[in-house]
């Protein structure tokens, strides 16, 4: 249900989120077998949005791994420990954290935060960052846009046809992440916007925003 989005030019690839699982994981590497991943954009810290990054580094070594701010990587790492204690992490445990005694695990060293507002996608284009870090639907969140081609990325800031998990959320975390949608349907809400979204239908168009009060 969580969704991860490929933007391809001819000099390059990019990736946002990889996705919950390494089984997941697996079809994305499918798709890009033989073509160069230069880059994954991780956009917060749930791990159904990293949890796959190391069945894509299997066949892209080299790939830049990058976060919108040190909030999203410190809530990457705070869940993969938090699971790693709890037993969570033993069918992803080539995700644990690389240690002396954990040779094996992921190397979380490799992700880094962007350096700037912006991320290259190829051909001369970049996506605009804009990273929330008051509670909302997580923690720390980004979003990446393109003014020139109409499109948002909005994580799972933006959810369609599935249900909303409130259950780690307090009243005044849904109430700012009501605040964040008002604003993006303020400036995205226009005809012809295309809006990827981190749960659910992966694609709207901007007319089709909607919020709600609690």
């Amino acid at each position: 249900m969580e969704n991860a989005f490929l933007i391809a030019s001819n000099e390059s690839l990019v990736l946002i989120d990889a996705l919950a699982s390494s089984a997941s994981a697996e079809q994305i590497s499918k798709a890009i077998r033989g073509k160069k991943l230069n880059t994954i954009f991780v956009t917060h810290g749930h791990p159904d949005h990293f949890m796959g990054l190391s069945t894509i580094l299997k066949n892209n070594p080299h790939v830049n791994i990058y976060v919108g701010s040190e909030g999203v990587r410190n809530d990457i790492l705070n869940y993969v420990r938090q699971a790693t204690s709890k037993g969570w992490m033993e069918s992803n445990a080539e995700m644990k954290i690389k240690s002396p005694v954990n040779g094996n695990g992921f190397d979380y060293d490799r992700i880094r935060v962007v350096g700037g507002n912006e991320i290259d996608i190829g051909n001369g284009h970049t996506l605009s960052i804009e990273n929330f870090q008051e509670p909302a639907e997580c923690g720390n969140t980004t979003i990446l846009y393109s003014e020139k081609f109409q499109m948002l990325f909005a994580g799972d800031l933006l959810y369609n046809s599935v249900f909303n998990w409130l259950g780690t959320a307090d009243h005044a975390a849904v109430g700012n992440w009501i605040q964040i949608l008002k604003k993006l349907k303020g400036r995205f809400n226009q005809p012809g916007t295309l809006i990827f979204l981190g749960m659910g239908n992966r694609v709207i168009t901007g007319y089709l925003i909607q919020t709600s009060s609690i």
